[in-house]
């Protein structure tokens, strides 16, 4: 057994310990009390969880899903009544009462019922954000900047280039036009 536990562990667990079953309930006991505090700090954090305008609707139900799967794991399961209303309900803002109260007076069957009904209200509130996630623009091209080249003839020809001028080739390429203009 004591090949199998760090040196720290060995010190805190058989300190002690006369038997084998004396070391087993001080792992117990040690571990337990791990637990305890592992589940302290997750219900907490689950607490805490607020929606804010900054984290999109999808974020934050990734958040409450993961810390509720975290406290099951450590034996701590949420009911379901608990992890809709005193968590996911209760963390959002204001203008989420009208979804808040339709579904306190009408309860949901499960948490991806829960889900799609706040990604629809999230939508509804914020139409702006749903033509963004269907028609994503590009990126922005950083800065266009001129540049002058010097030819072997004495003649200058100058091009704007997007990336500077390592990369100048590279985006008239891409473009597809002339490296140089007049």
């Amino acid at each position: 057994m004591k090949a199998t536990l760090s040196a720290s562990l060995q010190q805190i667990v058989m300190a002690g310990a006369d038997s084998s079953r004396m070391v087993w309930l001080n792992l117990e006991q040690h571990f337990a009390h791990l637990s305890h505090t592992r589940i302290y700090q997750l219900k907490s954090e689950l607490h805490k969880v607020k929606k804010d305008p900054t984290i999109p609707m999808a974020d934050y139900l990734e958040i409450i899903k993961q810390l509720a799967a975290d406290l099951t794991a450590a034996g701590a399961p949420l009911e379901h009544q608990d992890l809709v209303h005193v968590h996911t309900l209760a963390g959002l803002p204001e203008e989420y009462n009208l979804i808040r109260e339709r579904i306190k007076n009408s309860p949901v069957s499960g948490w991806d019922e829960l889900c799609d009904l706040l990604l629809k209200e999230d939508m509804r509130l914020d139409p702006q954000r749903s033509l963004r996630l269907k028609h994503p623009s590009p990126p922005s091209p950083p800065e266009e900047e001129e540049y002058a080249i010097e030819i072997d003839l004495g003649t200058t020809y100058s091009r704007v280039a997007r990336d500077g001028p390592m990369n100048m080739l590279t985006w008239a390429i891409a473009q597809g036009t002339s490296l140089f203009w007049d």
